[in-house]
């Protein structure tokens, strides 16, 4: 599998291809571990120690994933850079206000919990929808 960015420079495609393949690493290596995790419990007695480290091993591909979109945000022009800036910030309001809004309705009428492993996939999935609409903005 080969593949060719559409970009500028040599740097920017070597940018390119470094950020795509690290994100396919990060999400294989999230991948593997979420399902690997609950594989290994479902079939074992594990200790409540063993479960907990083996349950955070995923934070660690997350935790890897930031860090590859940082040094290519870091790596960006002005305009992508802060197109970038702008939508994860349109993202995060919207998904803080809407958790907040939603803590508060918990209190006043009965609603279902959320579990907090839903805001992270929120924020990405935010972002994702922000960055047309303000990659539209500066066209």
């Amino acid at each position: 599998m080969e593949f060719k960015p559409e970009c500028g420079s040599a740097t920017q495609r070597q940018a390119v291809k470094a950020y795509f393949w690290r994100m396919i690493l990060g999400f294989v290596g999230y991948t593997v571990t979420v399902i690997g995790i609950n594989l290994i419990d479902d079939a074992m007695s594990l200790s409540m120690a063993t479960r907990i480290g083996m349950s955070l091993l995923p934070v660690l591909c997350a935790v890897f994933i930031l860090i590859t979109i940082v040094r290519f945000v870091r790596q960006m022009d002005e305009v992508q850079s802060r197109i970038v800036t702008e939508s994860a910030l349109i993202s995060a309001g919207i998904v803080g206000i809407g958790t907040f809004t939603y803590g508060f309705l918990q209190g006043a009428i009965e609603l279902p919990d959320i579990s907090l492993i839903w805001i992270l996939p929120s924020l990405f999935a935010g972002f994702g929808v922000a960055q047309i609409f303000v990659g539209w903005s500066y066209r």
